[in-house]
């Protein structure tokens, strides 16, 4: 159920925001980061106070806030004294919590918009709702119904198990010396933990159907608590330039060159369309750095003499100059949003899409959708493409309308945040769903400890 703008001319008294984000500026760039900066920047336009809490990668010494100001807003960055703490049974940090808190007293914000946990800790609803602090949380992935995040599986596949240690312990993340008791714990508290944690929320916020539905069924928690509020997008201003009616029909990939994106797909499926047609006039574009050089080998062979073009690292401009008829984007990950999409339909293109995630939901009748990993699906597709010249523009035609503006979309969110602080100086409400408890979270640390002394230390032990 999206949430309609209603609210985009709506002004509303000046508000307090605190943001905790896995990642801020100049960290990155990353699509949690950079939207909320972006976010950041929209909401001080309306005349709010906002202030960010921000993870960090690296490691200190001891758990600790580092103040910074950028361009007049103030971040404070934790940084953790732990090993890997972006590993599932690692996110939950005490320390971190108590920082928090302590922030929490010292900052006193009106609202706190949880955009992620991971690098901090993942009670910070829970702790500032026992505040009284209206809480909302956006769903930017799939962390909270997966341990490893991305819901695909250790060879690489989409993944639509629930999350329950019986479905997840072959494939959760590992460092090689747990006990199975140990990792079925560590996906139970996992579980456990973010269904309190969006059970205590005020409002849960998907940036997408396709994620909202997938955290509701692979969580067990209720659809109809989660709100899709479409991300929004800074258009770059550029159109695609006019070509000769005589040119070769360009089609366009952009983004990074990886396995997970079905690129080598894509060039298999536009040699065997070409391949099927002889003398037909197509040239398929690339644009982006190789992931690594692992797939640039085998997809430059793959290319061979077909007319296939690898542009290496581009800008949205150049982009544009190429003048593409056509955006293929063939995914064979979960795609949780998918900004190229908005970037093929602002330059009036239409896009050719797998099946895989959200992009395939948000086109509309603006695509053609084939099934993810279907070389020869898309292969039909792109022969469409060359055989019926009118359907480049009957595609283009029905695109779906253009996303918010970050302005709509900080407006949107006045009226979100209005409707819970009229709330919040409610007592904290009894959830459904229960957190771990202390002696819950220690008996789990007993266990990595001891698994792990099992592993490292000589044999009879101590000397």
């Amino acid at each position: 159920m999206e949430r309609r703008y209603l609210a985009r001319m709506q002004r509303t008294a000046p508000t307090k925001i605190l943001h905790c984000v896995n990642a801020f500026a100049p960290d990155g760039p990353g699509g949690v980061e950079t939207y909320a900066g972006a976010l950041a920047a929209a909401q001080r336009a309306r005349g709010h106070e906002v202030v960010v809490l921000a993870g960090s990668g690296r490691r200190a010494a001891t758990t600790r806030l580092e103040p910074e100001s950028r361009d007049g807003l103030r971040v404070h960055r934790l940084v953790r004294d732990d090993l890997f703490f972006d590993h599932y049974a690692k996110l939950w940090h005490p320390e971190a919590g108590r920082l928090f808190d302590e922030l929490l007293e010292r900052e006193r914000p009106d609202v706190v918009h949880v955009q992620h946990w991971m690098r901090l800790t993942t009670d910070l609803v829970l702790r500032a709702e026992a505040r009284g602090i209206a809480t909302v949380v956006s769903l930017h992935d799939f962390l909270v119904s997966c341990p490893r995040c991305f819901r695909v599986d250790r060879d690489g596949a989409p993944c639509s198990r629930p999350l329950a240690p019986e479905s997840c312990v072959g494939c959760v993340p590992r460092f090689g010396h747990e006990r199975a008791d140990e990792l079925e714990v560590g996906i139970e508290l996992h579980r456990r933990q973010f269904l309190a944690e969006l059970d205590q929320a005020g409002a849960v916020l998907a940036i997408s159907d396709f994620v909202a539905h997938q955290v509701a069924a692979g969580l067990a928690f209720p659809r109809e608590r989660i709100t899709t509020l479409a991300l929004p997008y800074a258009p770059h201003g550029l159109r695609r330039p006019a070509t000769p009616p005589d040119r070769p029909l360009r089609f366009a990939y952009w983004g990074r060159l990886a396995p997970h994106k079905g690129v080598v797909e894509l060039v298999a499926a536009f040699t065997r369309a070409l391949a099927a047609r002889p003398g037909a006039a197509a040239e398929l574009h690339l644009l982006g750095a190789f992931a690594d050089g692992a797939i640039e080998t085998p997809m430059r062979a793959l290319a061979g003499s077909a007319p296939v073009v690898f542009h290496g690292p581009f800008t949205f401009a150049e982009l544009a100059a190429l003048a593409p008829d056509f955006g293929v984007f063939p995914s064979t990950c979960l795609e949780t949003h998918g900004y190229v999409l908005d970037e093929c339909f602002e330059l009036g293109l239409p896009a050719l899409l797998s099946d895989s995630g959200a992009p395939a939901q948000r086109a509309g009748a603006g695509a053609l959708i084939h099934r993810a990993g279907d070389v020869a699906a898309l292969a039909r597709d792109l022969g469409r493409c060359l055989d019926e010249p009118q359907l480049r523009e009957q595609l283009a035609a029905a695109r779906p309308p253009p996303p918010p503006t970050f302005a709509d979309h900080a407006a949107a969110l006045d009226a979100i945040y209005g409707e819970l602080r009229a709330r919040s100086s409610m007592s904290p409400r009894r959830g459904s769903f229960l957190p771990p408890t202390a002696a819950e979270r220690l008996r789990f640390l007993q266990l990595q400890r001891e698994s792990a002394l099992e592993r490292c230390c000589p044999e009879g032990g101590p000397r």
